[in-house]
């Protein structure tokens, strides 16, 4: 029998309604080479990539909007006006 190479990758996210629910989705993908074949980090990196797509897709279509609302993309955080430290005004006396 030949010697194989089993990885197993997985990825899962929780999301709560806000309403002391939540859903929970795990997608877990297993990898196995076949005759020679070596698997490397590129392999599991691309395998946990369409993990984590297939369960944030699946969130997007969950019948709970507050779910739904919860996996959104991120926002871009408004910028900030910079520290200044060196202001005049805010040094001890």
């Amino acid at each position: 029998m030949p010697a194989t190479d089993r990885w197993t990758v997985s990825f899962s996210r929780q999301a709560s309604d806000g309403n002391y629910g939540s859903e929970t989705i795990r997608v877990e993908r297993v990898l196995v080479a076949e005759d020679g074949e070596v698997l490397d980090a590129q392999h599991a990196t691309e395998a946990l990539a369409l993990c984590r797509a297939l369960v944030h897709e699946e969130l997007h279509r969950s019948p709970n909007w507050s779910v739904r609302r919860v996996i959104e993309e991120p926002k871009p955080l408004n910028a900030t006006r910079p520290i200044d430290d060196d202001d005049p005004e805010d040094l001890p006396y």
